[in-house]
C-alpha cells in the first residue's frame, strides 16, 4: 500500500508540473508536445496540431515481442 501511495503522489506532481509548464509554452507562444499510443504532435498556441513523430512501440523484455 506504501508503493501505491508514492505512486499516485509522483502522478500528480507530475500532473501539477505538466499543467505548469504547458501554460507557460502557451503564455511564451511556443508549442508544446503531447502524445498518444501513435504519434507525438506539437500543438501551438493558436490550437493547431502537427504530427512530429511517429511513436515507436518497443518490447520491455528480450523475450517479449513489440506491440
Amino acid at each position: 500500500m506504501e508503493k501505491d501511495r508514492f505512486l499516485d503522489e509522483v502522478k500528480a506532481a507530475n500532473t501539477v508540473a505538466i499543467a505548469n509548464a504547458t501554460t507557460a509554452a502557451r503564455r511564451a507562444g511556443i508549442p508544446y508536445f503531447e502524445a498518444d499510443s501513435h504519434f507525438v504532435y506539437a500543438v501551438y498556441p493558436n490550437g493547431d496540431r502537427a504530427a512530429v513523430e511517429k511513436v515507436k512501440h518497443v518490447a520491455l523484455r528480450t523475450d517479449e515481442k513489440p506491440a
